[in-house]
């Protein structure tokens, strides 16, 4: 787990090329507090921070080469079938036991198709000299970063924008496409950024510079054939087997490991089966924000079913938040991003950090196992959007409208006509002309539509998990936890979010995934019954809790935040671009919680990456200079 940024230009190297390389290292080195390396020839200049987790020696450190082809790599993240590869590759000359060598030999062997034999998270930039070749891969959920700037013959890429904003040749203009996605989705999907001459590789996607030419391609996504077992039994014994080889493979590191712990059934799931297959103790955590008057009843939860493993078990009580905080937080993230779950992410990496180096979580589960209560009416609604093809137009609901225009591209039109919907109806209370126009032009449903065909979406559900998995969600499961960990040094790892795992949930017929008949109580079904083996009812079937339910953000919002919250809203620089409007602002602080959170991120984005305030600045906590 680590930090890269790299450098290349087919005409060679220019004179501040390393100089530039290294205040981008620079930039990244939370991502990489235990070392740095570099390495450059006259056209390309790579550079590495360094998180060790596997192979904590000297022979671990990037960029690393391959001795006969001299091809240079660095990668960010995890390979977590690095052992079952290494036996394959025997005939290389492995100069450490760090995972990520073996992109090395099976590049010599695959060359840019050497991404399909990985399992893990992860994001890499593979240097082959001889052909002039930059290639760049993510992993195939998007749990690793990895953004990239062109300009002429030059390209530059990097973990975070901020080391990509270090560089006096990139822009800093907003992309109002990209802001108006904002109004659909919690964060930017790829391939958009915030910033129009930044831009980001997707889920599943790998990238071939050559000689300035650039070719990318999705490797690979989701496919929703649903052809698997039908009967809860056998579904039952494939889960198990691949869920255990999951987190059995995660729980692999040269330094402490810890399982977060809820008392939920996806943490619980993973908690469990470390519990069961590690040949040691496990220390499971669980996060909280309790205080006199006020119980958490995660931890309650929590207790129990750390009793019931046998597990040794902690609770981290968060402190409390201050709008200082926030602002640093949101501004952390280079882009807008109005989930404000990244407030206590970020508390809930720096508490961890204290005690282990890497973390078992749960997250991915409700989007690859519909946990989502919402996705028990899925069904009733897509039957409705049939039935509502046949009602005279005045008949039909305005919302319905653009739903049922969209049905003849099925599933996947849907549902990003849904989101796009949702989008324009915010747009009426919120944006200009100017952002009106924009989500004409690139409507914020598009990325949702493009993933749901990708992988053959032939129902409602199928279209909704796969945007979910791979777009509409990727804050929470992606985004989120990767800057929030490696702002503090740690690694979050998510073992339902195991490509293996995904692609056999996608196998899944809908009664193995929704209970049958669907319900609230019964979504996430297969997990659930999974989960009876070893947990209580009162457990798996506990009303479903969202993490930091007890931190009353809206309540800071309106009340202790007020003022500086009022001021970006309402009087931010943000305003100035044209996208958003005042009474819009007005509207939000009195009506709507989302919106709000909207703004706000937008507002700080601006005022610190296009302005370059500093976050105390923002908060109205330092005077400007």
């Amino acid at each position: 787990m680590c930090g890269i940024v790299g450098l290349v230009d087919a005409h060679g190297l220019w004179p501040a090329a390393r100089d530039e390389l290294a205040a981008m290292a620079a930039a990244l080195r939370h991502r990489g507090p235990d070392g740095e390396g570099v390495w450059a020839d006259g056209h390309a200049a790579l550079g590495h921070r360094r998180l060790s987790i596997v192979d904590l020696s000297e022979n671990g450190r990037q960029p690393m080469g391959d001795p006969d082809t001299g091809v240079q790599l660095v990668c960010n993240g995890e390979i977590y079938n690095h052992s079952a590869l290494r036996r394959d590759e025997a005939g290389y000359p492995f100069a450490s036991q760090t995972d990520v060598e073996v992109i090395l030999p099976l590049y010599r062997r695959l060359g840019a198709r050497c991404v399909d034999a990985l399992a893990g998270m992860f994001a890499f930039a593979l240097w082959d000299a001889r052909r002039h070749r930059l290639v760049l891969a993510r992993d195939r959920i998007g749990e690793k970063p990895l953004f990239y700037a062109v300009a002429g013959s030059r390209i530059a890429f990097a973990s975070e924008i901020k080391a990509l904003l270090t560089l006096p040749w990139i822009g800093r203009r907003a992309d109002p496409a990209a802001l108006g996605t904002l109004l659909a989705q919690q964060s930017i999907p790829a391939p958009m950024t915030a910033f129009a001459d930044i831009r980001q590789l997707g889920p599943g996607e790998r990238l071939v510079w050559e000689d300035g030419r650039i070719t990318s391609e999705f490797y690979w996504s989701p496919q929703l054939g649903r052809r698997g077992a039908t009967s809860i039994h056998a579904a039952l014994a494939e889960y198990d087997a691949l869920m255990r080889e999951a987190v059995g493979l995660q729980m692999l590191a040269d330094v402490p490991v810890g399982v977060m712990l809820s008392g939920g059934v996806d943490s619980g799931t993973i908690a469990r089966l470390a519990a069961e297959t590690s040949t040691g103790t496990v220390s499971t955590y669980c996060v909280g924000f309790e205080r006199p008057g006020r119980p958490d009843v995660e931890f309650a939860r929590a207790r129990e079913a750390a009793a019931l493993l046998g597990v040794r078990h902690a609770e981290v009580n968060l402190p409390d938040l201050d709008f200082g905080h926030a602002v640093a937080t949101l501004a952390h993230y280079d882009q807008p991003m109005s989930s404000m779950v990244a407030l206590y992410a970020d508390r809930l990496a720096a508490e961890m950090r204290r005690e282990v180096k890497v973390v078992l979580a749960g997250n991915g589960a409700d989007e690859v196992f519909a946990g989502y209560a919402g996705y028990a009416r899925l069904p009733l609604v897509e039957m409705a959007l049939r039935l509502g093809a046949w009602l005279p137009g005045a008949a039909m609901p305005a919302r319905m409208r653009p739903l049922v225009a969209a049905a003849s591209g099925g599933p996947s039109a849907q549902r990003g006509a849904a989101l796009s919907a949702n989008a324009s109806a915010l747009a009426a209370r919120v944006a200009t002309p100017a952002l009106h126009a924009a989500l004409r032009d690139a409507p914020p449903g598009k990325a949702a539509v493009d993933a749901a065909m990708r992988a053959g979406a032939t129902s409602l559900l199928d279209a909704t998990l796969v945007a979910d998995l791979m777009v509409s969600h990727q804050h929470g499961h992606a985004v989120i936890a990767d800057m929030a960990g490696m702002a503090h040094g740690l690694e979050i790892r998510a073992p339902f979010l195991d490509h293996r795992v995904v692609e056999f949930a996608a196998t899944l017929p809908r009664h193995l995934l929704l209970g049958c008949p669907p319900r609230a109580r019964t979504t996430k079904h297969l997990v659930k019954q999974h989960l009876l083996q070893r947990f209580p009812s009162s457990l798996v079937h506990a009303p479903k809790i969202g993490f930091g339910f007890n931190i009353d953000i809206a309540g800071l919002l309106r009340g202790a935040w007020s003022a500086p919250v009022r001021r970006l809203v309402l009087e931010g620089a943000y305003l100035d671009l044209g996208f958003f409007d005042r009474d819009g602002a007005r509207w939000a602080l009195r009506e709507s919680y989302g919106a709000t959170c909207m703004l706000l991120s937008v507002a700080i984005w601006v005022e610190t990456k296009l302005l370059g305030r500093s976050p105390a600045q923002v908060a109205g906590l330092e005077a400007a200079a």
